[in-house]
């Protein structure tokens, strides 16, 4: 590996924050009834909301670490926003082609910042620095070119996945938004041969069944772990440049409702180190197409993060003479995957208004439902997390589009489609999080 690739080699902070706050989210949207299908980026909101994070003071600054698990990388938001530089620093070389990854991984950070505020110079500066944010001076009161900037901005930095993430011009009392995107796509070491790809029977998590197209590759070795105590099969499918994807479905009477709040980041990262080569005798994924929008102005503070949406905000940090709050947030996330590949897609928007405006042979057949994560083995961040419940029939399902934020924030939009709707031959991952009232 050429000297340029070098910072990718180093296990990343955000490792243990990204599979906590993962897991805690998953929990946080099954906690509300039975398991749902689910899609988000831990990372593009533990980026976005570190943003914020620079502004933030007090009780506030607390709740922001401790629901996104960052408290252990150190006391000072300093060493958060380290973090995240090394970090975006060592995806921006994968961005760039300078090293030799062979995976394509884009992240993008936007502030829009209202023409008659005024940033504090500190805050400021470490957007940045830190994460290499592109600011830019706005006319709110012409919320409709705002909208249609932002929109234009997120659609380009996600390869059109995301197109649209406010459908309402933000208010004229908003200070300032953040956002975070971020786009990947891989190619299968080990491709699926079309011609192995089958209609299949998927058992569904409310015990319906579902027609699939299900993929196989037979006779191939990968890492894999069938834990017979935790009754749960993993297995890890690579992509080209040490990225994979990895599957965990329980087994025999266990559920994910039972599974997910079994997981940390300690236990995960215990399951996945005990996964050795092994050769299988197939190794079958379900061809599918997931979107999900997730309100997290509603599901953050049932998490214990609050403060930062209420009257009693702390942020001083971020606009000279403003008591600030965020107004709302939300991400949006879009996955396909298919025989050669994955495309995913995330973008994480934040907006703050003024306080006062509103071993023997084995197999592993995913036939049943499990989780899912889209995982860099270099630095052990998940950039995508979530859990295939139910999937619709092939018969009448078509691929379908992404939740509306009006909807329940743990309604899951979920799909199957028999193939993905990129012009390339690979999943897609798509996450929005606006935070303005008056988005979709």
């Amino acid at each position: 590996m050429s000297n340029s690739s070098s910072p990718n080699l180093v296990m990343s902070e955000l490792s243990g924050p990204s599979n906590d706050f993962g897991l805690r989210f998953l929990e946080q949207i099954n906690s509300n009834g039975s398991p749902k299908n689910v899609l988000f980026s831990p990372l593009s909101a533990i980026i976005a909301y570190g943003m914020l994070l620079e502004g933030a003071t007090g009780e506030t600054e607390q709740q922001i670490k401790t629901v996104l698990q960052l408290s252990s990388i150190g006391n000072q938001t300093s060493d958060i926003s380290k973090a995240s530089k090394k970090l975006l620093e060592a995806y921006k070389l994968v961005e760039d082609g300078t090293s030799d990854r062979n995976f394509s991984l884009a992240m993008g950070n936007l502030a829009m910042v209202n023409k008659n505020a005024k940033l504090k110079e500190a805050f400021a500066q470490s957007l940045m620095t830190n994460y290499f944010a592109q600011a830019t001076n706005e006319d709110f009161s012409n919320g409709t070119a705002v909208m249609d900037k932002l929109n234009s901005w997120i659609s380009e930095k996600t390869k059109n996945k995301i197109n649209k993430i406010l459908t309402n011009p933000p208010d004229e009392a908003t200070i300032l938004i953040l956002v975070n995107t971020l786009y990947f796509k891989g190619r299968w070491e080990e491709p699926f041969p079309k011609g192995l790809t089958i209609d299949d029977t998927f058992t569904n998590g409310d015990g319906t069944l579902s027609k699939v197209k299900m993929m196989t590759l037979r006779d191939k070795r990968f890492n894999f772990v069938h834990n017979s105590d935790k009754k749960v099969k993993v297995v890890e499918l690579p992509y080209i440049g040490n990225i994979s994807m990895i599957f965990i479905m329980p087994t025999e009477s266990n559920t994910l409702a039972n599974l997910v709040p079994t997981l940390n980041a300690t236990e995960l990262d215990n399951l996945l180190s005990s996964m050795s080569q092994t050769k299988l005798r197939a190794l079958s994924i379900p061809k599918f197409k997931l979107e999900d929008t997730h309100k997290l102005h509603e599901i953050l503070p049932r998490m214990g993060m609050d403060l930062p949406f209420g009257d009693l905000a702390q942020l001083p940090n971020i606009a000279e003479k403003s008591e600030l709050k965020v107004s709302q947030s939300i991400q949006k996330a879009l996955l396909e995957l298919d025989e050669e590949g994955s495309v995913a897609a995330a973008a994480t928007l934040i907006v703050t208004v003024l306080r006062m405006s509103y071993f023997p042979a084995e197999d592993f057949v995913a036939d049943r439902p499990f989780l899912f994560m889209i995982r860099d083995r270099l630095t052990g961040v998940n950039l995508f997390m979530g859990q295939m419940n139910k999937m619709a029939n092939l018969e009448t399902s078509t691929p379908s589009p992404s939740a509306s934020p009006s909807a329940s924030p743990s309604a899951s939009p979920s799909a199957a489609s028999s193939s993905p709707t990129t012009a390339t031959p690979e999943s897609v991952v798509n996450i929005t999080i606006p935070t303005n009232e008056t988005t979709h």
